[in-house]
């Protein structure tokens, strides 16, 4: 479905929930990249900013976009 629909995805990236299935955040975020997926970190203000895999290491909300849709979800972009 992630292939063939490429839905815009919010979710939770919850560190100590994935620790329970032996996941890190990171390897959410490489799963979704390898899958041509952009990653946003929503900020408490509702923008968005550039998810770093370096700064995924709290609990936070994130959106993933898959490449060939990003135009399609432009008015989310402060440029």
């Amino acid at each position: 479905m992630l292939q063939d629909q490429t839905p815009a995805l919010i979710i939770e990236i919850n560190p100590e929930t994935l620790a329970m299935f032996s996941l890190k955040p990171v390897d959410i975020c490489d799963y979704l990249n390898r899958l041509n997926f952009e990653g946003y970190k929503i900020l408490e203000t509702g923008e968005l900013d550039d998810l770093k895999q370096s700064e995924i290491d709290q609990t936070m909300n994130a959106l993933f976009i898959h490449h060939e849709k990003l135009n399609a979800y432009s008015g989310l972009f402060n440029k």
